[in-house]
Order: C-alpha cells, then sequence, then structure tokens
C-alpha cells in the first residue's frame, strides 16, 4: 500500500491511497495526510506545533545523541541547548 502526494497549482493538496483509490483534495495539506492516514488505518501524529519567535526546532539524526543521558544532562560544549530540540536564538552565528 503506498499513499501518494501531490500540490496542485490552485495550492491545494491532493492525496491518494493507493491501494484502494481512495482520494481527497483540500486547502490543508495535513487535512489531507490525516484523511489518508485514517482510510489506509494508520496513526496520524500531527506535526508539533511552531516554535515560541526567537525559538528554532531541530533534529537529532544520531542514536548517541538520543540516548537518555545526553537528555537529562543536555549536549556538551553547548551551555545554551535546551531540552526538546529547541534552541533560543541570539542574533548571531550557529547554535
Amino acid at each position: 500500500m503506498s499513499l501518494t502526494f501531490h500540490r496542485n497549482p490552485d495550492g491545494t493538496t491532493t492525496g491518494r491511497n493507493d491501494a484502494n483509490g481512495f482520494t481527497v483534495t483540500h486547502a490543508d495539506e495535513e487535512e489531507v495526510k490525516r484523511q489518508l492516514y485514517e482510510d489506509a488505518g494508520w496513526e496520524y501524529t500531527p506535526p508539533p506545533p511552531p516554535v515560541p519567535p526567537g525559538h528554532h526546532r531541530f533534529s537529532l539524526v544520531h542514536d548517541e545523541f538520543r540516548t537518555a543521558g545526553s537528555r537529562t544532562s543536555g549536549m556538551q560544549g553547548c551551555g545554551r541547548a535546551r531540552r526538546r530540540g529547541v534552541y533560543r536564538s541570539t542574533g548571531g552565528g550557529s547554535p
């Protein structure tokens, strides 16, 4: 089974469940995903809420950064690291 998504020229998004032909078009891309996941019997997890102004979201991609020890103690060598992957912008340079 596969789900496909397509952005239309009018700004809407069309999604299709290729297994059964279910198709939905909507202005909200997340609504299209939700309906397709529901149709496929998959659990849909909405995206996280936007971060506050001045903060930036990042993803940890290496397993060594996902261990419980690094979550509780923060990343070494970066005093501004915050838990849950959000940095406060200081206006210059990298976090």
